[in-house]
């Protein structure tokens, strides 16, 4: 799984339709460069004693399309393990009271996370909002009103900050 999403590994792949995982890879890049792979990615690069070896993820669709010219044994194959993969993929419902708890503990945790991050960056958001309305040329006192910074320090903050130079 990536990512919340069931993936199924290129070399997991190659194992089922008894392939080299080289010749896996070379298929997918071949996909790849003729736009037919959608949300399938390049997950690592492993190092096998030899050169290093990348290492792809695959969503079911992509999966289908690469193993498309292997036999109907080997494209069984991976179907079988697909379903294997999405019947792993359940919904978590809280089955006791604790269970129920946690879970909106967890979820409580999250927001107020949230709220910290969102509180963080009202500054900048703030910022952006006033210098977003902003229209036409404008000077460096005008900046200073604008942005409600003291012209002193704001000059030495650019000129220390290299946005400006002397």
């Amino acid at each position: 799984m990536s990512g919340g999403e069931v993936t199924m590994t290129s070399r997991e792949i190659a194992g089922l339709v008894e392939a080299r995982h080289n010749d896996i890879v070379a298929t997918i890049e071949r996909l790849f460069s003729k736009g037919l792979l959608r949300s399938s990615r390049k997950s690592r690069r492993e190092l096998t004693g030899g050169r290093p070896t990348d290492v792809f993820d695959l969503i079911e669709r992509d999966t289908h399309l690469v193993v498309a010219g292997y036999s109907d044994e080997h494209r069984a194959r991976v179907i079988d393990r697909w379903q294997e993969l999405e019947a792993r993929v359940t919904l978590a419902v809280p089955q006791t009271m604790a269970q129920a708890l946690r879970l909106a503990a967890d979820q409580a945790e999250r927001l107020e996370a949230q709220q910290l991050q969102i509180e963080a960056a009202k500054p900048a958001v703030e910022f952006v909002e006033r210098y977003v309305h902003a229209e036409g040329l404008t000077g460096f006192r005008e900046v200073c009103k604008l942005l409600k910074a003291n012209e002193a320090h704001f000059r030495e903050f650019v000129f220390s900050s290299r946005i400006m130079y002397r």
